[in-house]
This record gives C-alpha cells, sequence and structure tokens, in this order.
C-alpha cells in the first residue's frame, strides 16, 4: 500500500489561518517527514499548505499528488480559502462553479458531484476570478482569489473535473 493509498479528502490551503479549522475538524497530525511544506494528514484526510499565489498552490498540488494516490480512487481534492467580492456579505460561503485566470484568461468550469442525501444544502456557486496580486477593486461580479487556477490545472492532472472544487469564504 502506497502513500497516501484510500485518501477520501486533499485540502490545498494557502495559509495556516485557514488551513486551522479543517486541521482541528479532522484531527490531522503534522507530517514531519515533509520539508517542501507543511503536510497534515490522517488515514483518510491530507492538507498541505501552499502559501500566497497560484505558483505556490500549483506546487503545493503537485507535491500532495506525489506522496501518491490511490489510482482507481484518488478522493476529492479541494482548495479551500478567503476571497473577495464587491457585494457577497462577508463570511458567506460559495463554490467556485467557473474559475478564470485573469492573466492567461483560461477557464474551469468544476463540476463537484455533491451527493444530496446527507441532508445538508449543496454550496452556492459563483464565478471566480483568480488575480495576481491581493486587490479589492472588484471590476466583475465574481470571487477573488490568487490561488484558485493554480491549484485547479494542477490538480486535473491527477484526478477528474468532478473531484474538484475551489471553496471560498468571503473576507
Amino acid at each position: 500500500m502506497g502513500c497516501g493509498a484510500g485518501i477520501d479528502l486533499n485540502f490545498v490551503v494557502a495559509h495556516s489561518r485557514e488551513a486551522r479549522p479543517l486541521i482541528d475538524f479532522y484531527r490531522l497530525s503534522k507530517d514531519r517527514h515533509h520539508a517542501g511544506f507543511n503536510v497534515f494528514r490522517n488515514n483518510k484526510t491530507r492538507l498541505v499548505i501552499s502559501g500566497q499565489g497560484k505558483i505556490n498552490a500549483a506546487a503545493a498540488t503537485a507535491y500532495l499528488a506525489g506522496l501518491g494516490t490511490n489510482k482507481e480512487t484518488p478522493g476529492l481534492w479541494i482548495n479551500v480559502g478567503v476571497c473577495g467580492h464587491p457585494s457577497h456579505s462577508i463570511g458567506s460561503l460559495w463554490r467556485a462553479n467557473k474559475i478564470t485566470d485573469e492573466l492567461s484568461g483560461r477557464k474551469f468550469h468544476p463540476v463537484l458531484i455533491q451527493k444530496s442525501n446527507h441532508g445538508c444544502k449543496p454550496l452556492p456557486g459563483c464565478a471566480l476570478m483568480t488575480v495576481e496580486v491581493p486587490t479589492s477593486t472588484y471590476v466583475h461580479q465574481c470571487l477573488y482569489d490568487m490561488e484558485a487556477t493554480g491549484f485547479i490545472q494542477t490538480a486535473i492532472r491527477f484526478t477528474s473535473l468532478e473531484s474538484i472544487a475551489s471553496i471560498k469564504v468571503v473576507s
């Protein structure tokens, strides 16, 4: 059995402040065997703290994938973090349903399949723009972050688009 076989959830998070609630909820322990990134894990869940920006998110996603996955069931890959929006309420939670890279114009359309048998409402969807530098000038009615396109364009190399999500909290 390889390192990471049978993993159900793979989280890529930019900052430790964003990661702390997930680390606590899933009872993840720091894996001391990794020098490049801070990795936390339990038997079914892994989390890597990438640092800010799409290049860091891409590198961390590839690093986590390189630790090994079960090829038949690579689990869900989820980018979690904060974002900006011109009008959504601070603290509101969103699932990115279209992710656009501001610099290149490249677009991704994640279609995470959500099971409805657990009694929870699916998260509302919103378009997301990944920018190069922090901004508070919101030209479009969409979420703004700095990591999602780096994460998604790397994650699709290891799993299907249906197993990838970007979940953002408006800050």
